[in-house]
């Protein structure tokens, strides 16, 4: 062979160099997709063990459509997509009535050790942090004190910043339904931008999953999911692309739910908006005036964009496309949001508990008190409340700056304490005859 070696010619060498070095990577080539192949079947076999919950797991069907629906669910009652998550929250025991020492209310400790509201984007997050500015300012207002003032936080920061705070201090949040939450912040994204929510950027945002302006999360339940809990969930633990149409360890979701819950001392459901900030009204001690609002941002209106000082147009959210529905009631998007619609109706059931703690007839009353005076402000204080734009829009920002209490948080505010003292004065005149 070495001498058959040494009669080839230096291109005849070259060229079987070539082919042995072709050979040698063909072997290689075929060695990669083997390892490739294998780990691929070793991930699948791990995920669907590592899986706690499909389809079938909560007795549900798929429809022909594509959607989830519950087998033993009244259509009448079913409010949001896919699972009967009230005999979910139920059957798992994660709702449980909110509570705040009733000593620890009268003396203000709240005041004291920190009202601290965690503002979850597109959940009615300024108006909840302008009325969070409210009840401290009217509690303050009431101190025999100029000097004592309430520690308040009411910015866009997540659960976890709050680990450690104190025990007497309140900690509360919002929560909505995760595609109401999703469409209100991709119709607000557009209008910020500029442009025409065409079903190619209302999915570029249905996708999302920024920190504070996405609409999901990185496989972690849900957008609220991911912002609100002490500790969330690991990114792409509760959903993943592989298996698009699954939740993944519904179990786990289920602790950090319920773990929620616990940690917070009360969570507003957007919607039962008014339900909930009576009840707040009554765990804390407050007065109705406390309470009253201005809703800061509605679709149609102008609000002021601070970063370029320029009002903007909200867009309505109109009708979306079918392919937009069709998207929004998926088994992708359900599985995605799985965490999100629990925590909601978790909230929900917890406030229905709290209202029963309270006593019905208590909360009735003051629930009838505060949307009579509700009403009452709409009708004098809407037209009069300085926002940073107005309805034509133009900017206002100094007149703005003297009746909010922060950028568009709690407008109309001195129109709104009018309305409260007079309400105060007319119980006091009543009581005293």
């Amino acid at each position: 062979l070495s001498v058959a070696m040494a009669r080839l010619t230096p291109n005849q060498e070259h060229n079987l160099y070539i082919r042995k070095s072709n050979k040698i990577f063909r072997y290689f080539v075929r060695f990669v997709v083997f390892v490739l192949f294998s780990l691929g079947i070793y991930l699948k076999i791990h995920f669907t063990l590592m899986k706690t919950i499909t389809v079938t797991d909560i007795h549900t069907e798929h429809r022909p459509n594509n959607t989830h629906v519950t087998k033993d669910l009244d259509p009448a009652e079913e409010e949001s997509p896919g699972y009967n998550y009230s005999e979910i929250v139920r059957e798992n025991n994660l709702a449980k009535a909110f509570r705040y020492p009733a000593t620890a209310a009268s003396e203000g400790n709240w005041c004291r050790y920190g009202l601290l509201y965690v503002k979850v984007p597109k959940a009615a997050s300024s108006t909840t942090a302008g009325i969070t500015r409210r009840i401290a300012a009217g509690f303050e207002s009431r101190l025999n004190s100029t000097t004592a003032k309430c520690i308040i936080k009411a910015g866009h920061t997540k659960g976890q910043s709050y680990r450690d705070r104190h025990p007497e201090s309140f900690l509360f949040a919002t929560v909505r339904d995760p595609t109401k939450r999703a469409i209100s912040r991709a119709f607000f994204q557009a209008s910020n931008e500029e442009v025409n929510a065409e079903d190619g950027f209302m999915m570029n945002y249905l996708t999302n999953h920024m920190a504070q302006q996405g609409c999901v999360s990185r496989g972690m339940g849900g957008f609220q999911m991911s912002y609100i809990p002490y500790t969330p969930l690991p990114p792409w633990s509760a959903w993943i692309k592989y298996e698009p149409e699954a939740v993944q360890n519904a179990i786990h979701i289920h602790d950090i739910v319920r773990q929620v819950i616990e940690d917070y001392n009360f969570i507003i459901v957007l919607e039962r908006y008014d339900e909930s900030l009576v009840a707040l009204q009554l765990l804390l001690g407050l007065r109705a005036g406390d309470i009253l609002y201005l809703s800061s941002k509605s679709s149609g209106d102008y609000y002021l964009n601070h970063l370029n000082k320029k009002c903007v147009l909200i867009q309505k959210s109109r009708t979306l496309t079918p392919n937009i529905s069709f998207y929004l009631s998926s088994n992708e998007w359900i599985a995605k949001n799985y965490g999100d619609y629990v925590l909601q109706e978790a909230a929900s059931q917890s406030l229905d508990l709290t209202i029963d703690a309270i006593g019905k007839e208590i909360f009735g009353h003051a629930l009838q008190q505060f949307i009579s005076l509700k009403i009452k402000a709409g009708e004098e204080c809407s037209s009069n409340a300085k926002f940073p734009c107005m309805r034509n829009g133009t900017a206002q920002i100094k007149e703005a700056e003297k009746d909010c209490f922060v950028q568009d948080e709690g407008c109309g505010r001195w129109c709104l304490d009018q309305i409260s003292f007079l309400e105060d004065h007319k119980k006091h005149k009543t009581s005293r005859l």
